[in-house]
């Protein structure tokens, strides 16, 4: 009887444990793989939505929410917007497509409400960032993420 069940059991264990490895791996978000951009004008007007970026988005009450990037693609600057409901401290940085830190652009204390923040572009050297998808994490009391293209 044993033998019989042990023929189906062994390829169960294995779909299961790929399966709940490949759901732990895309709920992180210091994954490396990108899966797109939220698309915004110079206005930060949606153009088309990635819902794995920017979370929580603002539109309800909560401690820290965020917008998608804007402009997204990018030529020059983006512009990272999100609002806090206390004071607290705030970091954000830029990793390279390869999950490299290349800029951290705010690492202070801030004041509840909005805030937007820019990126230049460029990397902590003040050098220019090649085309590719960055992504942006932003700490404040929990950590989020977004993907911002540079596309020359």
């Amino acid at each position: 009887m044993f033998v019989s069940h042990s023929k189906f059991f062994l390829p169960l264990l294995v779909l299961c444990l790929l399966l709940a490895f490949q759901c732990e791996k895309d709920k992180n978000p210091l994954n490396p793989v990108f899966s797109g951009i939220a698309k915004t004008d110079d206005q930060a007007n949606l153009i088309e939505d990635d819902p794995d970026d920017w979370q929580p988005r603002c539109g309800a009450p909560a401690p820290f929410c965020a917008r998608a990037a804007y402009p997204n693609p990018t030529q020059g600057f983006t512009s990272i917007h999100f609002a806090l409901s206390s004071g607290m401290p705030v970091k954000i940085v830029i990793h390279s497509p390869s999950n490299r830190i290349v800029r951290t652009l705010l690492d202070t204390s801030l004041s509840p409400g909005t805030h937007t923040v820019a990126w230049d572009l460029k990397n902590d050297a003040g050098e220019l960032l090649p085309n590719g998808i960055y992504r942006v994490y932003i700490e404040a009391g929990i950590l989020t993420h977004g993907d911002i293209q540079i596309q020359r």
